[in-house]
């Protein structure tokens, strides 16, 4: 629709990390295999497939340090749905 309304590029950036993990601690999210970060390796191919110029998204340390966490304390946020890392053993690969 942006292209049809005249634009001559179209640059997607997301404000949050690559969400290629499910949740287990009470979000209701597609599993692992339907995520689309997790179906695509690199944000170009990604790009590719939602028709634009270039796509970018937050890193993990971007948004932990924008939210003011420290970044070595590990027991005050779980971030297993941008890294794979469960806090718990619910989740065994």
């Amino acid at each position: 629709m942006i292209r049809q309304a005249g634009a001559k590029e179209v640059h997607v950036r997301i404000t949050s990390p690559m969400v290629k993990n499910p949740c287990f601690y009470g979000v209701d999210m597609p599993t692992k295999e339907e995520l689309f970060a997790n179906k695509h390796e690199h944000e170009k191919a990604m790009g590719q497939v939602i028709g634009a110029d270039s796509l970018a998204f937050l890193s993990t340390e971007g948004l932990l340090e924008a939210v003011d966490v420290d970044l070595a304390d590990t027991s005050s946020r779980c971030i297993a749905c941008f890294s794979g890392a469960y806090p718990t053993n619910l989740y065994l690969k």
